[in-house]
């Protein structure tokens, strides 16, 4: 089946300066949005409130959005939390306006659709932690960026490093400019985009007839490992949401006088991402064909992970307070798990490509990483309570191993449809 039958090329370069005009207009509309209008940034980045509220009987999400709505909020969030029967809500705060007023108005608005209604929390968030993230963000962005053009300076010419940098930029920035016009919630756009991007692609290389049968058995073998990958990063996220919030919170980060500043925790692993991936492309070198086949690789990683995320268990249930180096060896587990699937499965989505397929292929690999990431901040928003921290790594760690051992009974099948190739 072809979704769209063209017979001829499309002559591109020949329109290439009315192309330029209409993307240097939307460029500039972009960051002409996004300076006037902004992004619909979270709680998590503009600081708030958090309130937790519980009924008699099982909630009506829809008349408690459409009550706190009436106050003036434009898309607030609300979520059963635990039981049908509990809500919890977060709210940016208003100027002049306190938390606990905040609450109070929230609370009597709810009372008028559901009288048994009852304040069970209020408690603030402040933006810091999103305020470092996002700072710590932008400067490994800049790195990488000067990482990129000083390689290609001196591999090809710089001209091809500014061009790639301006290129994928205007990209980043047109994206942004969408989300800031039309104010969209990110999460819940990114995911849906993405999903069907990848339906998209798998169904044109499985269902198109100008790819071969090995071909087809290769993408076919790809898509649980595919799915597989989605998993890990949707956990993997955690590190920059509840990991981040463990460390800030929880973490004895004092030495001395001296605390170490909540975006170390991001900086950390980043060290031993460093450190270890040397070591493990050396690893696979010197093992050379007695080293695991790529399922298995997938498979380890999961169970890595898992053990990872199982330590905070512990120390959470105990109320004992994590030190830093424990926290810096977690990040360490967290980290082999990571280089046991990242380089592995662009590796693989190169190998398993077809022929006319290749840069698709890569962009199937990191759609993985954009739908985990997104998927794994709505894991967040939906299951992590402060309260039962704990709960929320044991879940964590359950689904990395159910997806693992979902993924070790399909080992046998999947290296003899890529013998060839793998």
């Amino acid at each position: 089946m072809e979704l769209f039958k063209i017979r001829r090329d499309i002559p591109f370069m020949r329109h290439v300066t009315i192309l330029n005009a209409i993307s240097i207009v939307f460029f500039l509309l972009a960051v002409l949005f996004l300076f006037t209008r902004g992004l619909n940034l979270s709680v998590e980045f503009t600081g708030g409130t958090v309130m937790e509220f519980s009924y008699a009987q099982p909630a009506d999400l829809g008349k408690t959005r459409q009550a706190i709505e009436e106050l003036g909020f434009s898309e607030p969030q609300v979520q059963n939390f635990g039981t049908s029967r509990d809500v919890l809500i977060r709210l940016p705060l208003k100027e002049g306006v306190s938390a606990a007023k905040q609450a109070e108005t929230v609370l009597a608005a709810l009372k008028k659709h559901d009288p048994s209604v009852e304040l069970r929390r209020n408690e603030f968030v402040g933006p810091q932690v999103g305020q470092e993230l996002a700072t710590s963000g932008a400067m490994a962005l800049l790195v990488v960026i000067a990482g990129i053009v000083i390689y290609l300076a001196v591999r090809f010419e710089w001209k091809f490093g500014v061009a790639g940098i301006i290129a994928n930029l205007h990209d980043v920035v047109i994206i942004l400019g969408f989300f800031a016009f039309f104010q969209w919630e990110f999460s819940s756009v990114v995911l849906g985009i993405n999903i069907v991007a990848v339906l998209g692609y798998f169904g044109r290389m499985l269902l198109g007839p100008s790819f071969s049968a090995s071909e087809k058995r290769h993408v076919l073998a790809y898509v649980p490992l595919f799915l597989a990958a989605c998993v890990f990063w949707m956990l993997w996220f955690q590190v920059f949401t509840s990991v981040v919030v463990y460390f800030d919170e929880t973490v004895v980060r004092r030495i001395g006088d001296w605390e170490a500043p909540v975006s170390w925790s991001a900086s950390a692993q980043s060290m031993w991402v460093i450190i270890l991936a040397g070591t493990m492309a050396t690893l696979w070198t010197k093992l050379g064909d007695r080293q695991p086949r790529t399922p298995m690789k997938f498979v380890l990683s999961l169970f890595v992970l898992a053990a990872g995320y199982y330590c905070f268990v512990p120390y959470i249930k105990a109320g004992e307070p994590m030190s830093m180096l424990v926290f810096v060896g977690v990040l360490f587990l967290i980290t082999v798990a990571e280089l046991l699937i990242s380089p592995i499965a662009i590796s693989l989505a190169t190998k398993i490509a077809p022929a006319s397929f290749r840069t698709q292929m890569v962009a199937v690999n990191f759609l993985s990483l954009s739908l985990g990431f997104t998927a794994g901040g709505v894991l967040f928003d939906a299951h992590y309570n402060k309260e039962a921290a704990a709960d929320f790594y044991i879940e964590l760690t359950v689904i990395s191993l159910v997806c693992a051992v979902a993924l070790l009974v399909l080992v046998p099948v999947l290296n003899r449809m890529l013998k060839d190739v793998d």
